[in-house]
């Protein structure tokens, strides 16, 4: 396995490395594990450059989000038929300037959200949750949004607590929810579904839409990985990617599938806490 950017502190000189540990098992000629080898190198430059970069993204995010925020704002003060009527030419130019500013303000944030996830600093507040409770206020939520193209969303309100960071699952279930009911066909239906196995819960969303190649399945969680190459549907292409990441935190896999009778199926799974042991399993433990 490899271990990656684990940082050791010096403290007596008050130095820092940064280093990736891989350990690789070796193998005898009788299949027998033998000799493990630790290889440590000397990342602490590239983890600087990291650390560059995202103090860049960070600040270029802050500084561009202002300036588009208030772009935004004068666009909807156009377009408001209190401070005057528009020609139909200037409400065009004063209605795509507000579908830029808003696709820019959206870049922005995706980009600040996903440099605050790769590096640690977006608050992670974990708490015993009832994933229906979630799932059911953001389906409420998305078909409020989408009710001009009448996609029923169906759920089998299946009660599971579960202990992670509400706003992140919440984030994770919209982008998915989203994506799913803007691809899929008009009139037809989304399926939620969860499962629970021995130690994970599972989250599967079936859409009714187009599917995805197999080509981009295999690159779909990437960064800048759009769904749509048309153009046609805006999107930044780092949904899916700080979805990822978010399931990757909590120890969970995602990944997509297609479907025989057509559409996809995104699914993610959740760890479920392994129970606290009592104080007489201990001790019986402890006489084994």
């Amino acid at each position: 396995m490899t271990i990656d950017a684990e940082t050791i502190e010096y403290v007596d000189s008050g130095n820092r490395m940064d280093i990736s540990i891989s350990i690789l098992p070796l193998k005898n000629e009788d299949d027998e594990i033998n000799v493990v080898m630790l290889i440590a190198r000397d990342i602490t430059k590239l983890m600087d450059v990291q650390r560059m970069k995202d103090d860049f993204i960070s600040l270029a995010s802050h500084e561009l989000r202002t300036p588009a925020t208030v772009i935004s704002g004068y666009a909807d003060l156009l377009l408001n038929p209190m401070f005057g009527d528009l020609s139909e030419k200037q409400r065009h130019y004063a209605t795509r300037a507000k579908e830029s500013t808003t696709r820019l303000v959206d870049l922005v944030n995706d980009m600040l959200d996903m440099s605050r996830l790769e590096s640690g600093r977006r608050p992670n507040k974990p708490e015993e949750i009832d994933i229906s409770a979630v799932i059911t206020e953001v389906i409420q939520t998305k078909q409020a949004l989408q009710q001009s193209k009448s996609v029923t969303v169906r759920y089998n309100h299946t009660k599971q607590p579960v202990i992670v960071d509400r706003d992140r699952l919440r984030q994770l279930l919209e982008q998915l929810l989203g994506n799913a009911m803007v691809f899929t066909a008009v009139n037809s239906e989304v399926t939620i579904e969860v499962t629970k196995h021995a130690n994970e819960v599972q989250i599967s969303i079936r859409d009714q839409g187009p599917g995805i190649p197999e080509e981009k399945r295999q690159v779909i969680f990437e960064k800048f990985t759009k769904l749509d190459d048309t153009g046609e549907i805006s999107g930044t292409g780092l949904g899916l990617a700080i979805c990822k990441k978010i399931v990757q935190d909590w120890g969970g896999t995602i990944a997509v599938h297609a479907q025989k009778a057509g559409g996809s199926v995104f699914s993610f799974t959740i760890p479920l806490a392994k129970p606290a042991q009592t104080d007489q399993s201990k001790q019986r433990s402890r006489k084994k």
